[in-house]
């Protein structure tokens, strides 16, 4: 029997914020997903924006460049918790299957880095897109967060925390 590889932090990271994804989806009535609290988003449409911004990373990964302002503005996955849980195992499938022998890849990342501006490349590399990618995610939770404990949803404290708060907070707690 082949011994199973490892995943690398950086993925894990990703894997991690998509269970949360999970969790939310879990415990939110239907509702609230595609509730919308004056000019703020609802939690489908920040979940769908984590999501795209992964796809993007994933399509591009082989290429070699990556563009994230090329989402897919998806509303059925903004609307569709079904939807929406299907995306994330399937996403959570492609992290988990990236070619370890990838991760030391170099990038080029393209994005409009201001309004008004053309898109512009800078060089990245496969392990700190990843990186970004679940540090994003968390950013959006955080605000889904919000959405959730204003209708009554109880999540785990740590739910909207960046990895390294928690990690702060634990030594500090000690």
């Amino acid at each position: 029997m082949a011994e199973k590889t490892p995943v690398h932090p950086a993925i894990q990271g990703c894997i991690h914020v998509l269970e949360r994804g999970e969790l939310l989806l879990d415990r939110i009535p239907e509702p609230l997903y595609t509730f919308r609290e004056g000019t703020h988003d609802s939690i489908g449409c920040h979940l769908r924006h984590g999501i795209e911004h992964i796809s993007c990373f994933l399509e591009g990964l082989y290429s070699g460049v990556v563009d994230y302002d090329l989402r897919r503005r998806d509303e059925v996955l903004e609307t569709d918790v079904n939807a929406m849980r299907e995306a994330i195992n399937e996403t959570r499938a492609s992290l988990i299957g990236i070619d370890p022998h990838a991760l030391g890849k170099r990038l080029t990342v393209i994005q409009i880095p201001t309004p008004g501006c053309s898109p512009t490349p800078v060089e990245s590399s496969v392990v700190r897109e990843l990186i970004f990618l679940s540090s994003h995610m968390v950013h959006h939770l955080s605000l889904m967060y919000i959405h959730c404990t204003n209708a009554g949803v109880e999540l785990p404290q740590d739910f909207p925390l960046a990895f390294s708060t928690s990690a702060h907070r634990n030594v500090a707690v000690g």
